[in-house]
């Protein structure tokens, strides 16, 4: 039997401490089921899997022989508890190396390791480190000094708190809220990054909410009719434009991309649609003579003085208002023209 190692109580795994066992052996001392079950494990490290999920990985065998398994390689350091949500036990597979240089931390290292292990990818302040430990501060520092040595652990950048030292596993990559993200560089908020992706999906958005004008067709298309939703895209769609067009290398979300398009609405460059899905840009008054006005009939109508009711032009009977509404059917609102159907009109 291995020697007992202190482990989480869960699934009938024993809170049990002795002496260290030695790594180089430890992968021919376990059991068959302890063999198997680590094996699975480490084929997925650094993926952890809960209480329930290691029970599926071995279906033919009992939760007691489940628990020795467990606690088998507990006392090898062939696997590691990670507690998640504040009491679920979690399990990682260590590999050789893994084990071999956790077996080979003293005890102050290996609290220390812990510590900064539990807070995963979210890292630790250096004072709250301390706390936690109950360990003096020089013999902190000590500590740290050994487990970056050992590409162990390492110091991060708290974005939102750049003066503090922020400690996390050597392996991990930072979460938004300690790396802020995409957007963050290690200079800080990268604002040519952010510009460049806000000004594509602008202009994206631009084509999307004005109807471009067609080749030969003398009526030029202004704008989509309010109800009309074939041509707004959402979130995901721009998320998949952005892709597709290759902008960027970097590896972005739709949550990203929500992020930008939450910018543009505040600067008033494009809105959320009734809906509360899609967008579309907004017409920037200050560099068009176009308003709201002129894009029905009557705003830019040629003929509109000698528009009257019995009169040869009559809102009853004018084709400007039936090739408007026959936009409908198309999407797109029309600036008017002179019309071929209007009759020759002595002013």
């Amino acid at each position: 039997m291995p020697p007992k190692k202190k482990a989480a109580t869960g699934a009938g795994i024993k809170a049990e401490s002795s002496s260290r066992p030695s790594s180089s052996a430890a992968g021919q001392r376990v059991s068959k089921t302890a063999r198997l079950l680590h094996e699975q494990l480490v084929a997925i490290s650094p993926a952890l899997k809960s209480q329930d999920e290691v029970n599926e990985m071995l279906p033919d065998k009992a939760q007691g022989q489940i628990a020795e398994a467990v606690n088998e390689l507990l006392g090898y350091r062939m696997i590691e508890i990670q507690i998640q949500n504040g009491n679920e036990i979690m399990y990682r597979g260590l590999r050789p190396q893994e084990a071999a240089r956790l077996s080979d931390l003293d005890p102050d290292d290996e609290i220390v390791y812990q510590i900064v292990q539990s807070v995963a990818a979210d890292g630790i302040y250096l004072a709250a480190l301390r706390k936690k430990s109950n360990l003096p501060q020089v013999t902190v520092t000590n500590v740290i000094k050994r487990l970056e040595s050992k590409q162990m652990i390492k110091q991060v950048k708290n974005v939102e708190k750049p003066t503090q030292k922020w400690y996390m596993l050597y392996d991990l990559e930072p979460s938004a809220s300690l790396s802020g993200g995409v957007f963050y560089s290690d200079d800080g908020l990268d604002e040519g990054f952010i510009l460049g992706l806000s000004e594509g999906i602008l202009k994206f958005l631009k084509d999307r909410t004005w109807p471009k004008k067609m080749a030969g067709n003398k009526i030029r298309a202004t704008h989509f009719v309010p109800d009309y939703t074939g041509c707004y895209p959402n979130a995901t769609e721009i998320h998949k434009w952005v892709k597709s067009m290759g902008i960027t290398n970097t590896e972005l979300t739709v949550s990203d991309i929500m992020q930008l398009l939450d910018v543009l609405i505040y600067d008033g460059k494009i809105e959320k649609r009734p809906d509360g899905m899609t967008y579309s840009a907004v017409r920037d008054f200050n560099k068009t003579a176009q308003n709201p006005f002129v894009e029905a009939p009557c705003g830019n109508c040629p003929v509109f003085n000698v528009c009257e009711e019995g009169g040869p032009v009559n809102p009853g009977s004018c084709v400007y208002y039936q090739d408007w509404l026959a936009g409908a059917s198309s999407g797109a609102f029309y600036l008017c023209i002179v019309h071929p159907s209007i009759p020759e009109l002595s002013f």
